[in-house]
């Protein structure tokens, strides 16, 4: 459930910073076209650049957030070279199969909205869809079920093992 775009774009905009974003493709899902379209577009009220910049020094950014929008007169744009790392493709959790292999995938506040037996379905597509030694990312009121076989590296931060 990708939404606006704000999560893949911060993660593109932290990957920048670090200068790994030139290695790197973001996919950004939602079930959603609409959705999709919005957050394809990058554009973002300008009030909510502020609390966007207020976010960014609180995880210890060290450049000016600026740095990665266009600043117009009411609204904020993502530049270019962040936007074309993002890729967004309609994707159904619950029903369709892994789009992809990757290497860190957040799913926050997502599995909230099913009950266990949806939320088992998705696991299962998440845990395919997961190299050995990848990273899950869920959010603050989702848990992982016992049955899979990762690492609590942090709070929400899960670690896949890799198979022997």
């Amino acid at each position: 459930g990708c939404s606006r775009g704000d999560e893949p774009y911060s993660v593109a905009i932290m990957l920048d910073e670090l200068g790994l974003l030139h290695k790197s493709l973001i996919y950004a899902t939602d079930f959603n076209p609409r959705v999709l379209k919005e957050a394809q577009n990058a554009l973002f009220p300008r009030e909510d650049f502020i609390h966007f910049k207020s976010n960014y020094r609180e995880s210890a950014g060290k450049k000016d957030l600026e740095d990665w929008f266009e600043m117009e007169e009411n609204f904020v744009s993502i530049k270019e070279h962040i936007k074309k790392k993002v890729l967004f493709f309609e994707h159904n959790l619950v029903t369709d199969d892994s789009i992809n292999d990757f290497h860190l995938i957040f799913c926050r506040n997502v599995l909230i909205y099913f009950n266990k037996n949806l939320q088992g379905t998705v696991f299962k597509t998440i845990d395919n869809s997961l190299y050995g030694g990848g990273f899950l990312v869920l959010g603050e009121s989702e848990n992982l079920p016992q049955n899979l076989k990762y690492k609590i590296l942090e709070n929400k931060i899960y670690k896949k093992m890799k198979k022997r």
